[in-house]
């Protein structure tokens, strides 16, 4: 039976006017990330995560904390 790992983020509330995109961020429980391994079968659909970009590149950023 097919298992995903899932790290879970907060709900869509308000799209950005000029992105036409919602904001999220890791949904924590006392301070910790919240995530679960679940069927396959269970997963909706999914969805491509993307930092928001200023001018400048910041040099810490790493695939652990990217998304931050």
């Amino acid at each position: 039976h097919p298992l995903a790992y899932v790290e879970w983020f907060t709900p869509l509330q308000v799209r950005d006017l000029k992105l036409g995109m919602y904001s999220v961020a890791r949904s924590t429980v006392s301070q910790k990330r919240r995530t679960s391994v679940i069927s396959v079968d269970q997963i909706i659909r999914t969805c491509h995560l993307l930092p928001i970009f200023g001018k400048r590149v910041d040099l810490t950023w790493s695939p652990v904390n990217i998304l931050e």
